[in-house]
């Protein structure tokens, strides 16, 4: 498994338990699950492309 993969997998999972826990109806949580999911993954490639340099 990449690293990629399991960064994807992890923001999935973790995305859906937020989603699931926070919000009640159940477009509320769909929406709010794209929502985390993107930002795990929209920092963590950023992260990772700053610290490209430094490896």
């Amino acid at each position: 498994m990449t690293h990629l993969a399991a960064m994807s997998l992890f923001a999935f999972f973790i995305a859906v338990i937020f989603a699931i826990v926070t919000k009640q109806e159940t477009e509320d949580q769909v929406k709010y699950g794209i929502k985390v999911f993107l930002a795990f993954m929209l920092i963590g490639l950023g992260l990772a492309w700053v610290m490209y340099p430094f490896s």
